[in-house]
């Protein structure tokens, strides 16, 4: 069952334009078709991460000799939707309208792939989106890898940087080679479209201290620049335990020339929201 389509208080799709203390503007779309994730990330007016059927966001598992399943890739089997809610400035909404203006949103999902159960928390206010997501196992469960937080942004995006675990620091161009950038655990990461003077840092808040994660960006030419939380590469995980992920993505407009140091000064502030 796909909440939102098969229900007939949900809407196919929410849109939601959520404006901050200081006026500055964010444009989300909640999209149905792949079980209620992101589709759109809007800053300032200028669209960042893509709103495009095909670019994925959300939480995606890939089994061996199935393949992926989750979010919008419904080539094998579909993700199930267990429950379903949404909020807006702060107060339940039972039947949601397909546009929204406001200056806070939630969405609360609870789903299943295979033996998996995800318990997925979006929150988007104050010019940030707080993503969460806890993950258990009914049994133990071999995977090739799982992805969390999947963010097309915008094939324009020139540059990125990070900066890993034990505080040093990475940097490099978007060229479009096809190879995944960075492949390693991060503090914060930052992509920079030089076209529009915009870009975002990802901040890790919450992950589990003895998973092998990384960070990568796909560098696809003429598609997308795009954000993966990657995680159990080649291993099974194990039965009755959960495994908490939580990021916050901060868009900002930054002349070229300083915005690595607009990303790090973000960046702190992210800082002490970490492990709350």
């Amino acid at each position: 069952m796909v909440l939102g389509q098969d229900d007939a208080p949900w809407p196919k799709e929410i849109v939601a334009n959520v404006i901050g203390a200081d006026g500055n503007e964010l444009g989300i779309r909640f999209e149905s078709r792949s079980f209620w994730t992101l589709y759109r990330i809007d800053y300032r007016g200028t669209r960042l991460c893509l709103d495009r059927f095909g670019s994925h966001y959300g939480s995606v598992a890939n089994f061996p000799a199935v393949g992926f399943i989750g979010s919008g890739h419904t080539e094998n089997e579909d993700e199930q939707v267990l429950d379903l809610k949404l909020f807006v400035d702060g107060k339940p909404v039972a039947k949601p309208k397909p546009t929204v203006q406001c200056k806070e949103i939630r969405l609360r999902k609870k789903s299943r792939i295979r033996t998996l159960v995800f318990d997925t928390d979006i929150l988007v206010r104050a010019g940030r989106i707080i993503e969460d997501v806890r993950l258990k196992a009914d049994r133990p469960t071999p995977v090739n890898l799982i992805y969390h937080f999947m963010h097309p942004w915008t094939q324009t995006a020139t540059e990125y940087c990070a900066e890993l675990l034990d505080g040093t620091h990475l940097s490099g161009v978007f060229n479009g080679d096809k190879k995944q950038k960075i492949d390693k655990p991060t503090r914060w990461s930052a992509i920079y479209d030089g076209p529009s003077g915009k870009g975002a840092v990802t901040y890790v808040l919450d992950a589990p201290g003895d998973d092998d994660w990384r960070t990568r960006y796909w560098d696809v030419p003429n598609r997308y620049r795009k954000h993966y939380f990657t995680t159990f590469l080649k291993k099974t995980i194990p039965a009755d335990r959960e495994y908490h992920y939580r990021i916050v993505t901060v868009p900002f407009q930054s002349p070229r020339a300083g915005w690595r140091e607009e990303a790090a000064r973000l960046a702190a502030t992210c800082k002490p929201m970490a492990g709350r």
